[in-house]
C-alpha cells in the first residue's frame, strides 16, 4: 500500500456552526428541506467555499479508494475524477451541479472517517456530511431522482453506519427507504426512456 502524504485540513471555526440552516437540513435528512426555509444564496456560497483546495481534494480522494472503498465504492475512482472532482473544480460558479457536488462531499465524509492520522477527522467527516446533505436540499434529490443520486445515498447509508452519530442507525434506516424509491424510480425512468 502507497502512502499517502497527511491531509493538512484544519478545524477552524466554519460557518456550519453558525448557520442556522444547517440544523433544519441536518434534522430533515434523508429528506429535503423545504427551499422556502433556507438562505439558498448564503448556503451556495457557504458550500462553495468550503471545498477543500484542489490538492488537499485529492489526497482525500485517495484516502476514500485506499481506505473506505472496500465497505461501499458506487463510483469508481475514474468516473469520480471525470464527472464529479474535475468539474467541480472547474465550474466553482453558478453552473455547478450541486448533486456532483453532494458525491463528492460524501466520499469527503467517508474518507475522513477512515483518516486517524488527523487528530479532527471526525469533525471533519461530520462537517463534510452535513455539506453533502445540504447540497441535496438545494437540489431536491425527490424531484431530480438519477443514477448520481442513488449513489449518494448509499454513501450516505454506509456513513450513518459507520460514523458515531447517535441517530445514525434511524437515519440509515429512512435512508434506505427513500434510495430504494428513487432507485425504482430511477430503473423505471431508464426503461421508459428505452422504449420498455
Amino acid at each position: 500500500m502507497s502512502c499517502i502524504p497527511p491531509v493538512s485540513l484544519q478545524e477552524d471555526a466554519h460557518p456550519l456552526k453558525e448557520a442556522h440552516d444547517f440544523s433544519i437540513i441536518n434534522a430533515n435528512f434523508p429528506f429535503p428541506t423545504d427551499e422556502k426555509a433556507l438562505d439558498i444564496p448564503r448556503l451556495s456560497s457557504i458550500l462553495l467555499a468550503e471545498l477543500p483546495p484542489k490538492e488537499e481534494a485529492s489526497r482525500i480522494i485517495d484516502i476514500y479508494y485506499q481506505r473506505s472503498s472496500w465497505e461501499l465504492c458506487p463510483v469508481l475512482r475514474e468516473r469520480l475524477i471525470k464527472e464529479f472532482y474535475i468539474p467541480c473544480y472547474e465550474s466553482r460558479g453558478s453552473s455547478i451541479s450541486y448533486h456532483k457536488l453532494a458525491l463528492l462531499y460524501i466520499v469527503f465524509a467517508m474518507a475522513m472517517l477512515n483518516n486517524p492520522e488527523l487528530p479532527s477527522s471526525g469533525s471533519l467527516a461530520r462537517k463534510y456530511c452535513t455539506l453533502s446533505r445540504a447540497c441535496l436540499s438545494i437540489d431536491n434529490p425527490l424531484i431530480n431522482a438519477n443514477a448520481t443520486v442513488v449513489d449518494i445515498f448509499l454513501l450516505h447509508i454506509a456513513y450513518g453506519f459507520s460514523s458515531d452519530d447517535p441517530n445514525g442507525y434511524a437515519i440509515c434506516e429512512a435512508t434506505v427507504g427513500v434510495t430504494m424509491k428513487l432507485a425504482y424510480s430511477v430503473w423505471i425512468i431508464i426503461l421508459e426512456l428505452n422504449g420498455y
